[in-house]
């Protein structure tokens, strides 16, 4: 036989995938107001889990100028038809494959490569990576001399 479970400590809150936050007064008019329920469920992180590539990135070109805008989509662009692959799917190996292949003035290099880690490291803080590749980036040193970087 088994014991039931104990009551529930908090009736009339329905409880999803994460926590419930029961509304103060002052938000439920507010709420009630715009025909909304007063109880929310607290986000686990920062943006939506079905939030795609595209709307990630959106997010984290947020308040740029359009010239910056318009150079780190590009970049972004670049590293995705390098390595063909959602960036949840990115491993170390194909950031080091692309920085490897990198060519052109060391400036440009050396953008591509700061616009991904930049990327990525708001991925990351924002829940969409679970980890931050990279952060193990560093890019070979930016010799005016070559594109190899030697």
């Amino acid at each position: 036989m088994r014991p039931e479970p104990p009551p529930d400590p908090h009736p009339g809150l329905v409880e999803s995938a994460g926590l419930v936050a029961r509304a103060t007064a002052e938000e439920e008019e507010t709420a009630n107001a715009a025909g909304a329920s007063g109880d929310w469920t607290i986000a686990a992180t920062p943006i939506p889990p079905d939030t795609t590539d595209a709307e990630l990135v959106a997010l984290w070109l947020h308040g740029k100028s359009p010239h910056t805008i318009r150079a780190y989509s590009d970049d972004v662009a670049a590293f995705r038809r390098f390595t063909g692959k959602p960036l949840r799917a990115t491993y170390l190996s194909d950031l080091q494959r692309y920085a490897d292949s990198l060519v052109g003035a060391p400036a440009t290099r050396g953008r591509r490569l700061k616009t991904l880690k930049s990327l990525l490291s708001f991925a990351t803080r924002m829940g969409y990576l679970p980890f931050n590749a990279g952060a193990a980036i560093h890019g070979r040193p930016l010799s005016r001399n070559s594109p190899s970087g030697s």
